[in-house]
């Protein structure tokens, strides 16, 4: 009887911490830096980094927040809501889709503030981030609008 009881208490223990564990993975923080350039014939590059928090929703879809800066001729911030949709949930490699959407403020054209969308797609290879996308933003950078971007990043969940 007494072991029964133990092995009773034993399995109460591990399915316990196997929930928390589930709980703490559903939340990241992701730091994402890499160059961003115009669709120009002069080929400016500027630093871009970003600072993300997701929360996972289900296995295949999160949503979260990010912020950022930009260094091109002046330095020009960003806010996001961001949402990513992964296509195979995998340990090792997860293609994923997503889209940013938000606001630019800084010194750049007649307004101080711009809205920006960004559509992503990329690839999560274990905790490191490979993704390309296109920025669009209305304000930026005398009417050089779309930018892309490609960037490398390292996610840490928690």
């Amino acid at each position: 009887m007494r072991r029964l009881l133990l092995i009773i208490a034993l399995l109460g223990i591990f399915n316990t911490s196997q929930a928390q564990t589930q709980r703490e993975k559903r939340s990241a923080f992701a730091l994402e830096i890499g160059p961003a350039s115009h669709l120009d014939s002069n080929v400016d590059v500027s630093p871009l980094g970003f600072l993300s928090y997701d929360y996972s929703l289900n296995k295949r879809f999160s949503i979260g927040a990010s912020c950022g800066l930009d260094f091109y001729d002046s330095v020009i911030g960003y806010l996001f809501a961001n949402a990513r949709y992964y296509f195979i949930k995998d340990k090792t490699v997860n293609p994923f889709v997503g889209f940013r959407g938000g606001i630019s403020y800084g010194e750049h054209g007649d307004n101080v503030i711009g809205l920006v969308a960004n559509p992503e797609i990329g690839i999560m290879i274990k905790r490191f981030i490979i993704k390309s996308s296109i920025f669009f933003d209305t304000e930026n950078h005398d009417d050089k609008k779309f930018r892309p971007y490609i960037s490398l990043g390292y996610s840490l969940p928690f």
